[in-house]
């Protein structure tokens, strides 16, 4: 069975890579006269509003904004004239230790509008995919894990997803997975497929993110697999001791998708490029991981940046309100009270941010004010597991409903 697993694994991870490296290059093929008007327009008003404006005066580092690197990822869409389009899609205008898979389009918006109005693209679509999660999530389970996921988002300052491409991405990713599950259930029906789709998507996120807070792609989509096939398949599913350890082993194959798809950009642009990228991007990580001199790492200092920002007072009080909701909702149905002992699975994925904050030290040190939003992850498993104490209204023996 592991054999047969690893064999699906690495015909899936060569699928994606060499359809990274094709599409990356088919997007270079549009000539860099066709964009250079918007890509300009685009950067002055970037320039204009400032590298990290706030939307929020009273919450100026939950709500800042992160002009600096959308106005970077403007910038490498441009082509170098030296290079032929695979050598562009590798080199990134000289940052090749990233995928940049945004890329696929923002090249093609820039060719009939800038920034103003990419931002508004990006806007409809996540209003859509976060209705859209709305709606399927209250269709496949309940009303309580849907407003679990929502009040979360607004205790992680989510209206500033609108305004960036750099913090949209990954949730793009993220809603997209989740929609996935709620319309094709199948896919958790055995490890293998689980694993497997776990694997996709941590390669999907290291390909179009840049290294904001990629591991919400496991974490948002890993609570409502569980949440939603506890609650409404007890008869069906395995000893909690199978449960943790397929939980655990979802993370290390996300985990295996995200820097395999990694390590091979480095290798493959090292080559094409004949350039050592492999050596630049290990002192990233060295860096990433354990600071310099200059960046000194102080661990206590990062936690506590992080859970201060995600977890103000308000953010407090609204997690405790909606918790209580939801235990009242759980005691009036007390006589049929959900199995306590699943309750450890949101608790694996209420402690992951701060595993990950730990991996990646430093840069959650320098930039905690957007990785705290991890902690989403945190708010929504605490949520998820007082929702799940609140007994189905009705039996739902399948979720093969669409």
């Amino acid at each position: 069975i592991l054999m047969k697993l690893f064999k699906k694994i690495f015909f899936a991870f060569v699928l994606l890579i060499a359809s990274y490296c094709v599409l990356l290059t088919i997007t270079f093929f549009i000539p860099q006269h066709s964009i250079e008007s918007n890509a300009e327009k685009s950067l002055q008003m970037v320039e204009k509003e400032g590298m990290y404006p706030s939307i929020n005066q009273g919450n100026m580092l939950g709500t800042r904004l992160d002009n600096f690197t959308d106005h970077l990822m403007i910038r490498k869409t441009k082509a170098d004239p030296e290079l032929n389009s695979l050598e562009n899609a590798m080199s990134m205008a000289d940052y090749p230790r990233y995928w940049h898979g945004y890329q696929l389009f923002l090249r093609p918006l820039l060719l009939g509008m800038s920034l103003g109005s990419i931002r508004m693209i990006y806007a409809a679509i996540l209003f859509l995919l976060i209705g859209l999660t709305s709606y399927f999530l209250t269709k496949c389970s309940d009303i309580y894990l849907t407003t679990a996921l929502l009040i979360s988002l607004a205790i992680g300052n989510a209206a500033t997803f609108f305004f960036s491409m750099q913090f949209s991405n990954i949730w793009i990713l993220t809603l997209l997975s989740v929609l996935l599950f709620l319309t094709k259930p199948q896919l958790s029906n055995t490890n293998q497929q689980l694993f497997l789709y776990f694997f996709v998507i941590g390669s999907l996120a290291n390909f179009f993110d840049l290294l904001t807070t990629p591991v919400i792609s496991w974490g948002i989509p890993v609570i409502i697999i569980y949440y939603v096939t506890n609650k409404y398949l007890m008869d069906k599913r395995s000893s909690l001791s199978k449960q943790v350890g397929s939980f655990v082993f979802t993370g290390i194959f996300w985990g295996l998708g995200y820097g395999l798809t990694w390590v091979a950009k480095w290798i493959l642009s090292s080559i094409i490029l004949n350039k050592n990228i492999v050596k630049d991007a290990i002192n990233q990580i060295l860096f990433r991981t354990e600071g310099n001199d200059k960046y000194p790492l102080h661990r206590l200092e990062m936690l506590k940046s992080n859970i201060r920002l995600m977890y103000p007072k308000v953010a407090i009080l609204l997690l405790l309100i909606t918790c209580l909701v939801f235990l009242y909702f759980a005691y009036r149905k007390r006589n049929s009270w959900r199995p306590f002992q699943l309750l450890v699975l949101f608790v694996l994925a209420a402690v992951t941010p701060y595993i990950w904050y730990n991996i990646l030290a430093n840069h959650s040190q320098i930039h905690y004010w957007f990785t705290y939003r991890t902690q989403i992850i945190t708010s929504f498993a605490i949520l998820s597991a007082f929702a799940f104490l609140i007994p189905p209204e009705k039996s739902k023996d399948e979720l093969n409903y669409f």
